[in-house]
């Protein structure tokens, strides 16, 4: 049987190693609540996390600048609602942003900018080239169309007259 080592304090259930750390047993871990291994997710990477979302970053992207596993981000999803709702709200950061900027430019007279805009919100009005309708073709028809035509030219009216071929002499 292994003996314990000497700077174990075993009233207190804790480690007192030669350098003064104190490393608590697995029962005490356990009654803090903080048995198993650390989580990676530390205020650093939620802030991190936080940071990627915000400039429009995936989520893989974002795992990736905080050092953290995808899978890892999903468990603690599952943990944690409100970042995720969080992480939705950020995504729409740079579109907002983007509307921002293009209002302040249109408010400070940008012709240029606001004709962009009204280009691409009044289409009908100002758009530079007309909008193509999408055309749904019948290719059955279409080659019916064509045959039925071809068809006619191929016919010969009734006012021309054909002349039976000339007999030929032996």
């Amino acid at each position: 049987m292994k003996k314990a080592p000497a700077w174990r304090d075993r009233k207190t259930e804790v480690y007192r190693t030669p350098l003064g750390l104190t490393v608590f047993t697995e029962r005490e871990r356990h009654a803090k609540g903080k048995a198993g291994r650390p989580t990676v997710i530390t205020p650093l990477a939620i802030s991190k996390l936080k940071e990627a979302w915000s400039i429009g970053a995936t989520d893989a992207e974002a795992c990736l600048f905080a050092g953290i596993g995808a899978s890892t981000l999903v468990t603690y999803f599952q943990k944690h609602q409100g970042l995720v709702n969080e992480r939705d709200a950020l995504k729409q950061l740079p579109v907002f942003q983007s509307r921002r900027n293009v209002t302040d430019a249109i408010r400070e007279r940008d012709i240029a900018v606001s004709q962009w805009y009204l280009e691409r919100k009044a289409r009908e009005e100002f758009a530079k080239t007309p909008e193509i309708a999408a055309v749904s073709l019948d290719l059955s028809k279409l080659l019916e169309e064509v045959e039925r035509r071809e068809a006619k030219e191929m016919e010969v009216p009734a006012s021309v007259t054909i002349a039976p071929p000339a007999e030929t002499i032996l």
